[in-house]
C-alpha cells in the first residue's frame, strides 16, 4: 500500500511541553492528518496549491506557535469515487494516524485529527473505518484518531459511538458523561442539510418557482440522495409550504439523461442540481444532445458541496477553460454559493491568482480553534473527548485576511449553525471577451435566510410546460415592437391631453379678459354717464350703485339716435375748476360700453371674488336670449364692487314700470 500513499511532512514535530499561563503563548495538543484529494476530483485545471493553502490555515489560526503544530499532508491517488483503492488508501491513511498516536512518545497529551477528506465517499469510508474502533473504559484517548471534514457528512447527523464493552470491565462506558466519543469521525464545517433547506425555499418563492425537481449526483458511495430527501422532506413536506417537490432523481454518465429531465412527465418550473461544478459540465453536453431546448427554459441552481466562496467561480472559470463549448449554455444555470456572514464575495476581475482551497482552509482552521478552546479551559479531565467542552461555545476561524467564519455549538457539543450568506450568481461572458464574469442576482442573508433581489430575474414565476419549452428566454421580436408601439402610443396620447387642457385654459383665459365679446370689464373699458339733468342731492338717485361721474361726458355723445332719446348733457358753461372741485359729478347706474348703453347692478356679496363657478354662471347668463330678458352683458370689477352689467333699457325696469303704474 506504499505505493499508493504519499506522506509530506509539512512542518518539524516539536514536543508538547504542557500547557501554560497564557494562552495565547501556550502550544496547542495537536497533531492534523490533512488528507489532500486528487485536482481532477475538484477542477478541470490546476487551481488550488494544498500545501500553501494549510500553511496559510495555520498562520491565520495559530500565529504563535506555527512551530509546536505537527501537520502532515496525506495524499490520495486512487479514483474520485469508492473503489477498492480508495478505500484502501483512506484505510491505510487511517492507521497510519493510528499508529503514530500511539507510538510517538511525542504524542503524550496531543489530540489527533484527520482533517477531510473533502469528498463525500471517502467520507463516508472515513467515518466507517473510524467508528469501527473498539474502546472501553480503560483506553488512552491519545490513541484516538478524531476527524473533522468540510461538509462531511453534510447533514451533520452525529452518530453515537458504541463501543464493544468488555463485560469485566467495572465501568459503562456509554453511560459515562466525561466519556465523549459522539464527536468521533463525525464533526463537520459548512452547512447542514436543513440550513440549505431554508436557503433553497427562500429562493424559490421569492421568485415564484412551486413545482421544483431535484437532481443529485449518483456516483458510488456519494451521500447525496439522503441530502436530498432531506431537502424533500423539509421543503415539499412542510404544511406551510406552497413549493411541491415533483421528483428526487440521480444522475451520472451512465444514466440516460432522458429519464432525468422528464420524470414520468411530470411539470415543474425549476431544477436544484446538488451535484460538484466537474459534474454539472458532462450533464449540460448530455441534455443538449437529447433536448437542447430544455436548456434554458427554467433555472438550473447548482450547489457544489465540496467549494466554498470565490472556490465556486474560479473552478468554474477552469471548467470552461477546458470545454469552451459550454459557453453557450452560461445563462442556463445559476450558482448557489456560501460565504462568511457580511462578506463581499468577489467575483469581478481577472481570474483570481490565488490558488488557496478555502474549503480545506476552514477545516484546518476549525481543528486549530477547537483544540485552542480545549487547551485554554485548564484542567480538562483525560475522560473528555476532543469536542467535550464546546458546550454552547463560539467558534471563529479565519480562513483568509479578510474572511472569519463563525459557528455556534449547542448544548448537546453538537454544532448548530454556521454564520453564511448564500449568493446566487449567473456566470456570463461579454460579447467580445474570453474572461467570465458573474452577476449577482440575489443575496441570502443569515440567520433568517432573508433573500435581498440584486438583479432583475429574467426566468418568470409558475408558467412554464416540460413539452412546450422555448429555446431562448428573450422575449419574441413581435412582443418587443409591440410594446414599443404601445409606449409611443401612450406618449402622444398623454401629451396631446396636456395640449388640449393647456389650450382650453387658455382661450376660457382669453374669452374672460380679451376681446370685443369678454365677461370681465374693468373701470377702463366703461364711462358713466347720467340719462337726465337732475339736481343733485345729498343722497344717491339709486341706491344700488354710488359710482362718481363727470357729467360733461353726455356732451361727447349729445348725437346719439332714439336709444339715447331722454339723455341730456351737462351745463356747457360748467368750468374744468368745478368739474375738479367735484362739482361736476353725479351718481349714476348708466354707463358707455362699445359707443352703446349700458346698466350697471351692484351685488350685495361679501367676500366677492371673480371664481370660476361664478364666470360660469355670467356665461350662461349672457347666452340667453329673450324679448322680455334683458341681455347681460358681464360682470363690472371695481375697487369696491363687483357688478353685473346689463343691456341699457329706456323704458326702465319692471319696479319703475310698476311705481309708475301705480302712481299716475
Amino acid at each position: 500500500m506504499n505505493d499508493l500513499l504519499k506522506i509530506i511532512t509539512i512542518s518539524v514535530v516539536f514536543s508538547y511541553s504542557g500547557y501554560l499561563s497564557q494562552v495565547g503563548a501556550q502550544n496547542i495538543p495537536l497533531r492534523l492528518e490533512i488528507i489532500i484529494p486528487q485536482m481532477k476530483c475538484l477542477a478541470s485545471t490546476d487551481v488550488f496549491d494544498f500545501a500553501a493553502s494549510v500553511k496559510q490555515a495555520v498562520q491565520l489560526n495559530a500565529p504563535e506557535q506555527v512551530a509546536s503544530l505537527r501537520t502532515n499532508l496525506i495524499a490520495l491517488t486512487g479514483s474520485c469515487s469508492v473503489t477498492t483503492a480508495e478505500v484502501l488508501e483512506v484505510n491505510q491513511a487511517l492507521s497510519q494516524a493510528q499508529q503514530t498516536a500511539t507510538s510517538d512518545p511525542r504524542n503524550s497529551g496531543l489530540y489527533t485529527v484527520i482533517v477531510g477528506p473533502p469528498l463525500l465517499p471517502q467520507c463516508s469510508q472515513m467515518e466507517a473505518s473510524i467508528l469501527s474502533a473498539r474502546a472501553n473504559c480503560l483506553t488512552n484517548l491519545s490513541t484516538y484518531v478524531y476527524q473533522v471534514g468540510f461538509q462531511c457528512p453534510m447533514n451533520h447527523h452525529i452518530h453515537l459511538f458504541s463501543p464493544v464493552i468488555n463485560t469485566a470491565d467495572s465501568c459503562n462506558l456509554t453511560q459515562q458523561p466525561l466519556m465523549d466519543f459522539n464527536s468521533v469521525g463525525s464533526l463537520s464545517v459548512g452547512l447542514n442539510s436543513l440550513q440549505l433547506a431554508d436557503v433553497l425555499r427562500s429562493i424559490l418563492q421569492n421568485y415564484g418557482w412551486r413545482k421544483i425537481l431535484i437532481i443529485y449526483q449518483n456516483e458510488p458511495g456519494f451521500l447525496m440522495k439522503d441530502v436530498a430527501t432531506d431537502i424533500f422532506y423539509a421543503i415539499g413536506q412542510s404544511a406551510n409550504s406552497s413549493i411541491s417537490i415533483v421528483d428526487i432523481v440521480g444522475w451520472n454518465q451512465g444514466i440516460n439523461v432522458t429519464s432525468v429531465i422528464l420524470p414520468d412527465s411530470q411539470n415543474y418550473t425549476a431544477c436544484v442540481m446538488l451535484s460538484q461544478l466537474i459534474t454539472v459540465a458532462p450533464f449540460l453536453l448530455a441534455v443538449n444532445q437529447v433536448a437542447p431546448k430544455w436548456i434554458g427554459a427554467r433555472p438550473l441552481i447548482v450547489f457544489d458541496y465540496a467549494l466554498f466562496a470565490q472556490d465556486v467561480t474560479r473552478v468554474w472559470r477552469s471548467v470552461l477553460a477546458t470545454q469552451a463549448s459550454l459557453r453557450m449554455f452560461q445563462n442556463a444555470l445559476l450558482l448557489l454559493v456560501p460565504c462568511p456572514y457580511e462578506t463581499e464575495l468577489p467575483v469581478s476581475g481577472p481570474t483570481e491568482s490565488e490558488k488557496i482551497f478555502l474549503a480545506l482552509d476552514f477545516a484546518v482552521g476549525m481543528a486549530i480553534q477547537i483544540a485552542k478552546q480545549r487547551s485554554a479551559a485548564g484542567n480538562v479531565p483525560n475522560t473528555n473527548g476532543f469536542f467535550g467542552l464546546l458546550k454552547g461555545a463560539i467558534v471563529r476561524v479565519p480562513i483568509t485576511s479578510t474572511m472569519t467564519v463563525v459557528t455556534t455549538f449547542g448544548k448537546s457539543n453538537k454544532q448548530v449553525d454556521t454564520a453564511l450568506d448564500f449568493n446566487l450568481l449567473m456566470p456570463n461572458t461579454p460579447e467580445g471577451s474570453t474572461e467570465v464574469t458573474f452577476t449577482k442576482l440575489a443575496l441570502v442573508s443569515w440567520p433568517y435566510n432573508t433573500i435581498r433581489n440584486l438583479t432583475t430575474m429574467i426566468w418568470g414565476p409558475d408558467t412554464e410546460n416540460v413539452n412546450n419549452i422555448l429555446s431562448t428566454c428573450v422575449p419574441d421580436n413581435g412582443i418587443v415592437l409591440a410594446l414599443v408601439f404601445m409606449s409611443i402610443l401612450t406618449a402622444v396620447v398623454v401629451f396631446a391631453l396636456v395640449v388640449f387642457l393647456l389650450s382650453r385654459w387658455y382661450r376660457r383665459r382669453k374669452m374672460y379678459r380679451e376681446g370685443p365679446n369678454k365677461l370681465i370689464l374693468y373701470p377702463v373699458d366703461i364711462v358713466f354717464v347720467r340719462p337726465s339733468r337732475s339736481s343733485r342731492t345729498s343722497a344717491p338717485s339709486n341706491p344700488d350703485l354710488r359710482f362718481p361721474t363727470l357729467n360733461s361726458e353726455a356732451k361727447l355723445n349729445a348725437d346719439l339716435g332714439s336709444r339715447t332719446t331722454g339723455l341730456q348733457p351737462d351745463d356747457p358753461v360748467k368750468s374744468l375748476a368745478s368739474v375738479i372741485s367735484g362739482d361736476g359729478i353725479s351718481d349714476t347706474n348708466t354707463a358707455r360700453y362699445n359707443n352703446g348703453l349700458v346698466y350697471v347692478k351692484r351685488l350685495d356679496l361679501e367676500n366677492a371674488a371673480l371664481k370660476s363657478k361664478f364666470l360660469d354662471a355670467v356665461r350662461s347668463l349672457r347666452e340667453i336670449r329673450h324679448e322680455n330678458i334683458n341681455s347681460v352683458i358681464g360682470c363690472y370689477v371695481d375697487i369696491s364692487s363687483l357688478c353685473i352689467v346689463f343691456d341699457y333699457c329706456s323704458r326702465g325696469s319692471l319696479k319703475v314700470r310698476i311705481f309708475l303704474f301705480v302712481t299716475y
